[in-house]
């Protein structure tokens, strides 16, 4: 029996019985896909760019998450799904450029650049992000970046309870009910050394 190539029986046969991709094995191509084009732009030293879009893929499976109205079960699965891979892959990025060149200058860039690693830094628990990040956090934000003083407090406290320690400018999920009027007195004035209001 002699073999006909595919490409000139494509369209007599009936492609349905071939094996259907899940909906997980979907997204990790997307996220692939993703993940070489930003190599691609570090590669070309478009750091601005690459910043550019891990904030981007940060933010919009959590916005999608907490603000479209009437989401089913399966698309909220979907969405954490997605967010989670994307957060692994903005961690493995940022964990990339810091070692590459320690926190990127970021004054004259974006809002969303210059807070995009301090986004990943508040998502992403692994041990050498966080020393990375507590190598460089500081000298980011008084010397080489513009992010916000917000920002700052919150990757601090963060990096702080993670390493076993209290928060120091009580951000994110601090709940003021838990602490003495002591307590709360410190964190206020470590806020206002930031510029921050009392709590």
């Amino acid at each position: 029996m002699t073999h006909v190539p595919l490409s000139n029986t494509s369209s007599s046969i009936d492609l349905d019985w071939f094996p259907k991709k899940s909906q997980k094995q979907l997204i990790l191509i997307e996220v692939s896909k993703i993940k070489d084009e930003i190599h691609r732009l570090i590669n070309l030293d478009s750091i601005d760019l690459t910043l550019e879009e891990i904030y981007f893929q940060d933010q919009i499976y959590r916005d999608s998450i907490n603000t479209v109205a009437n989401l089913d079960k399966p698309d909220i699965k979907r969405l954490y799904q997605k967010m989670e891979l994307f957060d692994k892959m903005n961690s493995e990025i940022a964990i990339k450029l810091l070692r590459k060149s320690s926190w990127p200058k970021t004054k004259r860039m974006s809002k969303e650049a210059q807070e995009a690693l301090c986004l990943v830094a508040i998502h992403n628990n692994t041990k050498e992000l966080n020393q990375l990040v507590s190598a460089y956090l500081d000298r980011a934000y008084y010397i080489d970046s513009s992010f916000s003083a917000f920002m700052f407090a919150a990757v601090s406290d963060r990096l702080s309870l993670r390493a076993g320690g209290d928060y120091i400018y009580g951000t994110l999920r601090f709940k003021k009910e838990k602490y003495n009027r002591t307590e709360i007195a410190q964190i206020n004035k470590n806020r206002s050394i930031l510029g921050l209001d009392n709590l």
